[in-house]
């Protein structure tokens, strides 16, 4: 009885890590630069400090855009995103500063000048910087879930601009993702789900066809399967054949209620895979 409690916790627990798989993680940038306007449109700023600034006067020589750019390729969906800034402004007083979509990401930091850069599009939304405070690096956030959320059903490579939402001529800025000695100055904190068991180990078997209506086989191609339970996205099992001794079972899910179910399969050498089961 204490052997089956047991593994019945196992499988649970291993249900849940493939259908949840929910963790909070920080992203950092994975390319980062700022371009400057009119003369020094043709000129790569890629160095240790980003700057974001626009004439009061319009007066491109001293605009200033800051680009970035983050892999979420390890992620399938997100609950929220938020971009953090740790930055700093050393003169003048508060103005907002403005975070944009950028749909092409095929910019990279060495290279990028104001007349190469991709075009801004949409505005996500602004933060307040605090004003002159001297050498003081301080924690901006914004919230950018919509905009993440779009971007990964594409490429899972997104980039953002920050720009002068207030043209005062004062200067924004902060590190660059090489200038690490106060940590990342750039990045995302993503609630979400992350690649699942079954991405991150491969499997001992397959299945198909998934999603199924009426049945499905399992294939063992490197060893004989001894078990295989079938449970309820509620954890209940509701198929258990612990006699198999074959590389191929078929098996009927006609009875089945439409909806995600967890396939445990063990092989005989007592090795367990995991797989999701979508039943139409």
């Amino acid at each position: 009885m204490k052997k089956n409690y047991f593994k019945k916790i196992q499988l649970l627990s291993l249900l849940l890590i493939t259908c949840v798989g929910y963790s909070q993680t920080d992203i950092t940038v994975s390319e980062d630069s700022y371009v400057r306007g009119g003369g020094n449109g043709d000129i790569n700023y890629n160095g240790k400090i980003i700057e974001v600034k626009e004439s009061s006067s319009g007066n491109l020589d001293f605009s200033r855009h800051a680009f970035l750019k983050f892999d979420l390729s390890t992620f399938n969906a997100i609950t929220s995103a938020v971009l953090h800034v740790h930055g700093n402004q050393s003169f003048g007083g508060s103005f907002d500063v403005s975070v944009f979509e950028v749909a092409d990401d095929a910019w990279t930091e060495s290279t990028l000048t104001w007349n190469n850069a991709p075009a801004i599009s949409t505005v996500i939304g602004t933060f307040a910087t605090p004003g002159d405070v001297d050498d003081l690096y301080q924690d901006f956030e914004i919230d950018i879930t919509s905009y993440i959320k779009a971007q990964l059903a594409g490429d899972k490579i997104v980039s953002l601009v920050l720009t002068d939402a207030s043209a005062t001529n004062d200067t924004f800025r902060f590190l660059d993702k090489e200038n690490t000695e106060n940590g990342p100055a750039a990045y995302i904190t993503i609630v979400g789900t992350t690649l699942g068991v079954e991405d991150e180990i491969k499997s001992r078997f397959t299945m198909f066809p998934n999603p199924t209506q009426d049945s499905f086989v399992i294939h063992s191609p490197n060893a004989s399967i001894s078990n295989v339970e079938i449970f309820s996205i509620s954890g209940s099992m509701i198929f258990n054949n612990n006699n198999v001794s074959s590389n191929k079972l078929r098996i009927d899910t006609s009875s089945f209620q439409s909806g995600i179910y967890i396939v445990n399969v063990e092989n005989e050498q007592g090795k367990l895979s995991v797989k999701k089961l979508i039943k139409l």
